[in-house]
């Protein structure tokens, strides 16, 4: 194991220290300026090990690097373990603080932890093949993510629960009208009965609920179909860097973001329009995930900086060139979701010296 680990670690561009402890090793990659530093704990032989070592394990490694004039030091803990029932207390107060099971072999990553540390993450759960099969019953789906990964692309990523769930609820709220024949969502006087952004509703009759159900109704399945497919091949990128949470904070709040935008903008323009669509959110999305790239160094996962301004550039041209779509509701989602992934998000793996 601590051999696979260390290929994967120098492969990864990490340097390891020397070290007279063999329990206990360290990696680093950067410089002076920025270090991303991975510490290893082997407990695998069966030591015990308590909240008050780790503490203090983890604060002589900080002093290290402090007293070596590091200026910005970012730590993740490896913990190697048979017994990952004895650790998971331990690992339950760092959100920094992944570990290894080698019983199982297999990368445990509770929930509130980190979801990736520059990358690694991957790496590590590509140390054993495929055939590697794990019970998740085994093991409390509460604190775990289970990682048997496929062969390739996409389907390699974890599943993203709150992303596939607002796909589902849009899906369901637009076949319900269909299979009870209840009307046509093509039809604007229909999408308005049954809640689209429509200000002359929402000033005269104060229905602000409207700002928040346009958000899941749809003129026509090409429209949904255009934004669910956008939104499961970003959102679940958003999901894995921000956490659940987190993600349905900033879908929704870019959303009634981007219904307020519209709201406005329609009223001062006084033209009576019905607006529908989750593009508002999806935008909000595109926004966070700007935000986020460019806090990790301009990468995450296959997403950089440029191809996320080329997308958001598109998208703007796009709505520019067709006077269906809402841009408002677009830009107010956008500028949102950049905005509360500021407040929300948090660099993984921040430890400052």
């Amino acid at each position: 194991m601590n051999e696979k680990l260390e290929t994967i670690m120098l492969q990864a561009g990490y340097r390891k220290m020397p070290s007279n402890t063999p329990e206990f090793t360290i990696y680093i990659a950067g410089d002076m300026s920025r270090a991303q530093v991975v510490q290893v704990i082997d407990l695998k032989r069966g030591q015990q090990f308590s909240i008050q070592q780790f503490n203090y394990i983890k604060q002589y490694t900080i002093d290290i690097f402090k007293y070596k004039g590091y200026q910005d030091m970012h730590l993740l803990t490896l913990i190697i373990t048979e017994k990952t029932d004895e650790i998971k207390e331990l690992s339950l107060t760092e959100t920094a603080c992944w570990m290894i099971d080698t019983t199982n072999n297999r990368v445990c990553i509770y929930e509130n932890q980190i979801s990736d540390f520059y990358g690694l993450r991957g790496k590590l759960e590509n140390l054993w093949s495929s055939s590697n099969h794990i019970d998740g019953s085994q093991f409390e789906k509460k604190y775990f993510h289970y990682n048997k990964m496929p062969p390739s692309g996409f389907l390699r990523k974890n599943f993203s629960q709150i992303n596939f769930c607002i796909i589902i609820v849009n899906i369901v709220v637009f076949m319900i009208p269909l299979l009870f024949l209840l009307g046509s969502e093509e039809d604007v006087n229909f999408m308005i009965a049954k809640g689209a952004m429509y200000w002359p509703s929402i000033v005269t009759d104060h229905e602000y609920y409207r700002f928040f159900t346009c958000i899941f109704l749809h003129f026509g399945i090409e429209h949904l179909a255009s934004n669910m497919i956008v939104l499961y091949f970003l959102g679940d990128n958003l999901e894995r860097a921000v956490g659940r949470i987190k993600y349905l904070i900033i879908y929704l709040s870019s959303g009634i973001s981007g219904s307020v935008c519209s709201f406005l903008f329609f009223s001062m323009a006084n033209e009576e329009v019905a607006s529908v669509g989750a593009s508002g959110a999806i935008f909000g999305v595109i926004g966070a995930l700007l935000y986020v790239v460019i806090r990790n160094k301009g990468k995450l996962e296959e997403m950089t900086t440029f191809r996320i301004i080329i997308l958001i550039g598109y998208f703007i041209f796009s709505g520019l060139t067709n006077e269906s779509i809402d841009n408002a509701a677009h830009l107010g989602g956008l500028v949102a979701g950049f905005i509360i992934s500021v407040l929300l998000y948090r660099k993984e793996s921040v430890e400052r010296s």
